[in-house]
C-alpha cells in the first residue's frame, strides 16, 4: 500500500506537468490534434480532388491553396482581385513543379475572378468539383453602438448570404453526381454555424459532408480589410486602428500551421474543429464548460485593456 501511494504521489504530478506542457502548447482541438498524428494524412486523404477556394488571394486561402496542391490536388482559386489569385496560381505551380515534374499547370490550377456579392452569377461559376472552402468573408472592427446599419447589411450580405448562395449553387452538382464530398466551411459567424449545422443533417443521406473550421487570431490582413463604423471607411483608416493593436495582445497563429490543420480536418472529414494558440484556444475550452465563467473572463479582460 505504502508503495502504491509512493508511485501515486510521483505518477501524479509528473502527469499533470506534462499535461500541463501539452495544453499550454496546443494550437488546435484534441480532436484535431489527435487525427493530426493519427487519422488519415491529407496526401492519401485529398490526392487529385478537385478543390474550390474562395478568398485565396491572400491570408488562410492563399496559405491553404498552397498546402493542398502539396497534397495532389487541383485547384479552382477565386476572389476578386485576378492579379493577385495568379500570383498565387504561380506559387502554387512552381511548389508543384518542385514536387512532380509532370505537373500541368494550366490543367491542375484554374484561376477564376468572383464578387461573392454577385448572387446572380454564381451558379455560371460552377464547375465540377469535390470540395468547396468557403473562405471569403470581411471583418467588422467599431463598437455596436457607433456601427452604422449600412455596415451590418453588408457584412451579412457578403459573410452570410453570398457564402449560402455559392454552397447553392453548387449542391445541386453535387448531389447530381453523388461524389464522396467534403466541404470545409472557414465559419466565423453564429448564422453560418447554424446553417450548416442544419446542412449537414439534411445532406448525409447524399454522401455529402460540412465541416466548420473555426480558426482564432491568425497572421493575415483581415483586420486591416475590416469595416470600421463607417461602411466607405476602412478599419486600417479609421482612429481605432492603432487602439485595437493594443487590445488584441494574444498570439497570432502563423498561417501556414492554420492551413496545414485545416487539410488535417478536410482529410479526416472531422465536422467542427477550433484553431488557435493559447490562451484564445483555452477561452474556447472554458466557453463550451462554463459559458458564464468565461465571460466573466473576457471581461475582465476587456476592463484591462481599456
Amino acid at each position: 500500500m505504502d508503495l502504491l501511494l509512493v508511485l501515486f504521489s510521483v505518477a501524479f504530478p509528473l502527469l499533470c506537468f506534462v499535461t500541463f506542457l501539452f495544453v499550454r502548447s496546443q494550437d488546435a482541438d484534441f480532436m484535431l490534434i489527435f487525427y493530426e498524428y493519427l487519422g488519415l494524412h491529407p496526401t492519401h486523404a485529398l490526392g487529385g480532388k478537385v478543390v474550390w477556394v474562395t478568398g485565396a488571394s491572400s491570408g488562410i486561402g492563399e496559405r491553404l491553396a498552397y498546402e493542398l496542391v502539396k497534397c495532389g490536388c487541383k485547384l479552382v482559386l477565386s476572389a476578386r482581385r485576378k492579379e493577385e489569385l495568379e500570383r498565387v496560381k504561380k506559387n502554387c505551380v512552381d511548389i508543384s513543379t518542385a514536387l512532380d515534374s509532370t505537373f500541368e499547370n494550366d490543367q491542375n490550377v484554374f484561376v477564376l475572378p468572383m464578387d461573392l456579392l454577385q448572387l446572380e452569377k454564381h451558379e455560371q461559376h460552377v464547375k465540377d468539383i469535390d470540395i468547396l472552402v468557403n473562405n471569403t468573408g470581411r471583418l467588422q472592427m467599431s463598437l455596436v453602438k457607433k456601427t452604422s446599419l449600412e455596415v451590418d447589411r453588408a457584412v451579412i450580405d457578403l459573410n452570410t448570404i453570398g457564402t449560402i448562395s455559392l454552397t447553392k449553387a453548387v449542391l445541386p452538382h453535387m448531389i447530381e453526381c453523388r461524389i464522396p464530398y467534403q466541404a470545409s466551411y472557414a465559419a466565423s459567424k453564429h448564422a453560418l454555424q447554424g446553417y450548416f449545422d442544419t446542412a449537414r443533417l439534411e445532406l448525409a443521406e447524399h454522401n455529402i459532408g460540412v465541416q466548420i473550421i473555426c480558426p482564432g487570431p491568425v497572421e493575415s490582413s483581415l483586420s486591416e480589410n475590416a469595416f470600421s463604423e463607417d461602411v466607405h471607411v476602412p478599419f486600417k483608416d479609421s482612429p481605432s486602428y492603432d487602439l485595437s493593436k493594443k487590445m488584441m495582445p494574444y498570439e497570432r497563429m502563423f498561417t501556414d500551421r492554420c492551413a496545414s490543420l485545416m487539410t488535417v480536418s478536410m482529410a479526416n472529414n472531422l465536422e467542427e474543429v477550433w484553431i488557435a494558440e493559447q490562451p484564445t484556444l483555452g477561452f474556447v475550452y472554458i466557453n463550451q464548460i462554463a459559458k458564464r465563467t468565461a465571460q466573466n473572463i473576457m471581461k475582465a479582460e476587456e476592463k484591462t485593456n481599456k
